[in-house]
Formats: structure tokens, sequence, C-alpha cells
């Protein structure tokens, strides 16, 4: 090997190096990206209860996105008050500022009309009947699945929009 061939073996080798340095950096950026991502826009959830039987069970995960506007038939979580302490609970709206919502003999009616919930619930035995109430701007009426064993917007009315933390996007 002469010296010319030397000399072209370290341009390689002082290239390869320089490949893998820019390919390691960009890595590092798309991690560094993805957690701080994360970190704003993504919360993970464990839900505490069974107020969302059958959809969602004690102790499931959920992913919420905190900058999504919720709307109805989305899964969200919300901080709500109760014996002076605020606690995060999982819930699905059912009706959005300025509709009228009411919930009679086991069934939603929003605007006037029943409400066909595509999802599970349950709603036996019926409970928490609901004069037709106006859910007002800037507000989200929510309601558990699992009617009978939910404590939901029938009893603490509707939610600012400002206490939903986010809209669930998936379970694990």
């Amino acid at each position: 090997m002469d010296g010319a061939d030397d000399g072209a073996a370290v341009d390689d080798r002082a290239a390869n190096r320089r490949r893998w340095r820019t390919v390691i950096g960009v890595v590092l950026v798309l991690v560094l990206a993805v957690v701080v991502l994360w970190s704003i826009v993504f919360r993970l959830y464990v839900n505490d209860g069974e107020a969302m039987l059958p959809s969602i069970g004690n102790g499931d995960r959920l992913i919420v996105n905190r900058l999504a506007s919720p709307a109805v038939g989305d899964v969200v979580v919300v901080t709500v008050a109760g014996a002076g302490v605020r606690r995060q609970v999982v819930k699905r709206v059912v009706a959005v500022g300025g509709d009228t919502i009411a919930y009679v003999g086991c069934r939603v009616v929003r605007n006037g009309e029943p409400v066909d919930e595509t999802y599970d619930t349950i709603d036996e035995p019926c409970v928490g009947e609901l004069a037709p109430t106006t859910v007002p701007g800037g507000a989200v009426f929510v309601l558990g699945d699992n009617r009978p064993a939910s404590a939901d917007s029938r009893l603490f009315g509707a939610v600012p929009t400002t206490d939903v933390i986010g809209v669930a996007v998936t379970t694990l």
C-alpha cells in the first residue's frame, strides 16, 4: 500500500465518522422532539373507578391529548370538585355549550332529540333523571357510561372547558 492509498483510507474513515456523528445528532434531536411533544401535548392517565364501564375499566390507562377541544362523544378527563376536594375523573361528553340536555327514562335527549349512543352503556337501573338544561357556553355536559354508578354532570353540573384536562386518544 502506498502513501496515496493510506491517505484515502484516512479520508474515508474521517468521512464515515462525520456521517455517524450526523446520524447520531439527528436521532438525538428526534428523540428530544418526541419527549418535548409528549410532555406538552399528551398525558398518561389511569382510570380510577367503574363509572365508564363497559368502555373503560378500573385501572385502564388512557393517553390524553391536552390540546384537543372536546366534542360530543369524546371521552375526556375532567377536574371536578366534591366535598372540598378537586379530583380528576373520566367521563363522556354528551353535550357542549348551547345544547339543551335531558336524561329521561334512561335516555339522553339532546336538543329535544333522543341520542343514539353508539358506544356501550349501562343504564339499568335507571337513576338520575334530569330535566332539560341548557349547557352554558364554554362548558361541556359529561356522563359516565355506567350511568347507575357514575357521579357526573347530573350531580355536579356542566364542566367548564378550562377544567377539561384533555381528550382520550386511546386506551392501553
